[in-house]
């Protein structure tokens, strides 16, 4: 008969040492991403692209320099007319024509807002300063340029006309 000091416990084996845990699961990944990468077209670019640091093509869209001490003057005025500059740069790998929508919006209930639209041609790598004159209201207005196809606009308050 067996007392309880020689009774045989289970005895329960020791935990593996988390290494040993994860090595062979990470083989495992690397190994179907190796299958994946050789096998799909689509997951050979997704990890090229991921992997890779290739600009993005855009275009910017600010207001125009001076010559003046402050740099960057919005709201010119040049005899009775007020002046909206701005420029467009091209960062795309191509020549294109690019549309805008200036709107000039007084601030003043009953006066009409003025709005003007073209398009400018730009080169990869190249800047180019558009220029409209508008008349120049007596109330502060507001300046607002768009660039509609890309979503991108500007917005400037500027004050009127002195009485």
């Amino acid at each position: 008969m067996e007392t309880p000091e020689t009774a045989s416990e289970p005895v329960t084996p020791a935990p593996a040492p988390w290494f040993q845990r994860v090595l062979p699961v990470t083989a495992v990944l690397l190994v179907l991403v190796g299958l994946a990468a050789l096998v799909l077209p689509s997951f050979r670019n997704q990890v090229e692209l991921s992997t890779s640091r290739r600009s993005q093509p855009y275009v910017e869209l600010y207001f125009a320099r001076t010559a003046r001490p402050a740099g960057q003057a919005v709201c010119l005025t040049r005899g009775g007319k007020s002046l909206v500059r701005f420029v467009v740069a091209s960062h795309l790998p191509q020549r294109r024509a690019v549309a805008y929508r200036i709107a000039l919006d007084p601030s003043a209930k009953g006066v009409r807002a003025h709005r003007k639209s073209g398009s400018v041609q730009v080169a990869p790598g190249a800047a180019v300063e558009v220029r409209h004159a508008f008349a120049r209201p007596r109330a502060a207005y507001t300046v607002a340029v768009s660039l509609p196809a890309l979503g991108q606009h500007l917005r400037a308050h500027c004050p009127g006309r002195r009485s």
